[in-house]
């Protein structure tokens, strides 16, 4: 990733506290929504997510198929493996 796409990433993230669901192939969490763009969310969760697994977003009448980027006891990050405008959603 070069620093002009970083730096563009970081422009197009937008700090939100909203809840969402989290359905994994083995939970369904409720999960704490922190930063969200077209392309992914940062989320916290009750319980720690397996990195590189594939989880289902819902917001709403929303259902975005993401994979778990990266994992720690502070949270999630998810990448949608389609970019949706889950903004205007919001």
């Amino acid at each position: 990733m070069t620093l002009e796409s970083n730096c563009q990433r970081s422009r197009d993230r937008k700090r939100v506290l909203m809840n969402a669901t989290i359905i994994s192939a083995d939970a369904t969490l409720m999960a704490r929504v922190m930063e969200l763009t077209a392309a992914g969310a940062k989320i916290a969760c009750d319980r720690r997510l397996d990195p590189d697994s594939d989880v289902i977003f819902k917001r709403f009448d929303a259902f975005l198929a993401a994979r778990v980027v990266w994992s720690d006891e502070s949270g999630a990050g998810l990448e949608f493996y389609r970019a949706k405008p889950v903004l205007q959603a919001a």
